[in-house]
């Protein structure tokens, strides 16, 4: 869903993942061209994406064992 918001509307899925000083930041690549903008709100996409699947890994991991 993400994926899909980062290529129709770039800043608001940066915004979504990565805060205000991030889509600040990728409203001005989005201006510059719209390709740009694609790539950095997909990066940051990916990113959150791989983190939070690692953090449900390692909280698995954390487990005491029974």
């Amino acid at each position: 869903m993400l994926s899909a918001l980062a290529i129709v509307c770039p800043p608001l899925a940066v915004l979504i993942v990565a805060g205000r000083g991030a889509a600040a930041a990728n409203v001005g690549l989005t201006l510059l061209g719209v390709v740009p903008g694609i790539r950095h709100a997909r990066e940051l996409v990916e990113r959150h994406t791989v983190e939070r699947q690692y953090d449900a890994v390692m909280r698995v991991l954390e487990r005491p064992a029974a």
